[in-house]
């Protein structure tokens, strides 16, 4: 299977720029905020556009996300509101801070999303959060799902 890799972000918005840090090492570990200084840390520019906007373009439309964006989840979401609600795929994410929780619960309950914790703990009971318990959950890693 090949990859097509773009030095692409996403995001809410199409054509601003930012700057995408990551080290040479470890690629999986790449941010748009500071990383802890290392000697083999790289930085590349890179176009933000909306998962809408590369969807639309390139005609893919996923049938499961997977967000891992160290902090930008809701803007990757909010960027990616038509397609999902139109194609209504599954959305893998992590989310760690309970502000942005209070934000990613409201958007998808706009889309009639439900929202589940994703744990070996909880794979066999996966139980419907309520707004509450999403904000203060100790999980980091859930499953959106129409």
């Amino acid at each position: 299977m090949n990859g097509n890799i773009q030095q692409k972000a996403l995001g809410d918005t199409n054509g601003a720029k930012a700057e995408l840090i990551y080290y040479e090492k470890d690629t999986w570990l790449g941010s748009l905020k500071s990383l802890e200084k290392r000697n083999d840390q790289k930085k590349i520019d890179v176009e933000i556009i909306t998962l809408d906007h590369f969807c639309h373009t390139h005609q893919i439309f996923p049938d499961i996300i997977k967000i891992d964006t160290e902090g930008f989840e809701f803007e990757v979401l909010k960027g990616g509101f038509n397609v999902l609600k139109e194609k209504r795929p599954l959305i893998i994410f992590e989310s760690n801070s309970e502000a942005q929780r209070d934000l990613i619960f409201d958007f998808f309950t706009e889309l009639d999303y439900s929202l589940k914790p994703v744990s070996a703990s909880s794979l066999n009971n996966l139980i419907k959060y309520k707004k509450s318990e999403f904000i203060l959950s100790r999980e980091t890693n859930f499953l959106g799902h129409p």
